[in-house]
């Protein structure tokens, strides 16, 4: 296996590279100058027989020599293309992986790849995507991340889906109606891992495609685990993930990450919007674990959506989403669950997960601070109604002590706490030593 970065002044490395190309079985180069790649091209040997593997990086240079990343969305232009010849001369290539590399999705001898996976190159017609994967009946795992078709007016429509009966593992992502389209037009039975996303260039939600492409590949059962992802073009980047573990348990993750430390544009409201639509758009009965990171929902539209689904057994939340759980677990408190079963929020959850969750310490509090009282008399009050938390993981959560977690762990039979200390922590304990120390 050869795995290195390549320079445009590395003339040595180059020529050794090429002298063993015929016994190198993986192929692994990243960040290498197109002018570089060009020139290693046209230098291979005749043949490469042992070579089964391809995975290579391209290093775009810019004005001033900054590293040139394409953008979200975008279909790229005079990108170096992948030589027809290397299939030619390495027969044995199963696996070709390539970052800003164009291929020619006519060559014939695609055919024989078992994974293909494509970032930033440039897209072919839905025609010739069609016409290629129909012909690889080998292929086990796909890949095309901003390099997915235009839809067109002019292709016949009614297409009846060309079926990838192999794939197992499935990544597509783009701008909404090119992943829309992806999923009219292929069929993949077995999958068992699915990863989509969406760019948005206006950071809009697209929400039609979104619920539209969670129909497609995620309301059907499947073995494996299942994502959703959708981007917003250099503002932050929301995630909705179902993923099913080895026991076949569905999950699903929400999740929105800020870029450029710029503020979510997202309100709460969108939020409650999204988390709702998404909710009736699928059929979740079988959801067993769901993850809210990043992401605020409502305490109200959390129980009228996944807090009433009796599958649920775990759930994992975030510092936003941490403080609405709490208020939507206490609904219902003074209902006997016996006479009213609805009236008890996520009725099968018996693990919650809280990760990065401030505290209030009761020395430096915030509004976003959970108080451990609060946690306390959510998990008494569903002890006494008979539908308990048997395991709290507490992860990074800054302002909980030793004497907090011992009153927790009266009620929850399991407490995994890290112990994590930070430096707000050590702050608040100087403060606490020293206020000890004045009025003794």
């Amino acid at each position: 296996m050869l795995d290195a970065s390549l320079a445009e002044a590395d003339l040595e490395l180059f020529s050794a590279i090429t002298s063993h190309m015929s016994h190198i079985v993986v192929f692994n180069v990243w960040k290498a100058p197109s002018a570089f790649l060009h020139r290693f091209f046209q230098g291979l040997p005749a043949e490469m027989p042992a070579l089964e593997e391809i995975s290579i990086n391209i290093h775009l240079l810019g004005e001033g020599g900054q590293e040139n990343v394409p953008a979200f969305g975008h279909d790229n232009e005079q990108l170096l293309t992948l030589p027809d010849s290397v299939f030619r001369r390495a027969p044995n290539l199963r696996h070709l992986k390539l970052v800003k590399i164009a291929i020619n999705w006519d060559l014939p001898r695609l055919s024989s790849l078992t994974t293909l996976v494509l970032f930033f190159s440039a897209p072919p017609t839905l025609s010739q995507l069609r016409s290629t994967l129909e012909r690889m009946p080998n292929l086990e795992a796909l890949t095309l991340q901003n390099s997915l078709p235009i839809p067109s007016s002019s292709e016949p429509p009614h297409q009846k889906p060309i079926t990838l009966p192999n794939v197992k593992k499935l990544t597509v992502g783009g701008e909404p109606d090119r992943v829309e389209c992806f999923f009219t037009h292929f069929s993949t039975p077995n999958v068992e891992n699915v990863h989509s996303s969406f760019i948005s260039q206006e950071g809009s939600y697209d929400l039609p495609f979104v619920l539209s492409t969670v129909k497609h590949p995620y309301s059907r059962p499947s073995p494996g685990p299942r994502s959703l992802m959708f981007f917003y073009h250099r503002l932050f980047i929301a995630q909705i993930a179902m993923a099913e573990a080895e026991h076949l348990t569905p999950a699903l993750n929400l999740k929105i990450i800020a870029m450029e430390n710029l503020s979510l544009p997202a309100s709460s409201q969108e939020m409650d919007v999204l988390t709702t639509q998404l909710f009736d758009a699928s059929n979740w009965s079988r959801l067993h674990d769901v993850s809210f990171a990043r992401i605020f929902v409502s305490a109200d539209v959390l129980a009228r959506t996944f807090g009433s689904l009796p599958s649920i057994v775990k759930i994992y939340v975030g510092p936003e989403s941490t403080l609405p759980l709490i208020e939507a677990l206490q609904q219902g408190a003074d209902v006997d669950p016996a006479l009213d079963p609805t009236s008890v929020v996520f009725p099968g959850l018996r693990e919650v997960s809280m990760h990065d969750v401030p505290f209030d310490s009761g020395y430096f509090s915030r509004p976003s601070d959970v108080d451990v009282d609060d946690l306390l008399d959510c998990l008494t009050s569903r002890h006494e109604r008979g539908v308990g938390i048997h395991k709290l993981t507490l992860r990074k959560c800054h302002g909980l002590d030793e004497d907090s977690v011992e009153l927790l762990e009266e009620v929850v039979a399991e407490v995994d706490w890290d112990h994590v200390v930070s430096e707000v922590d050590e702050e608040e304990e100087a403060l606490r030593e020293a206020i000890e120390e004045i009025f003794g």
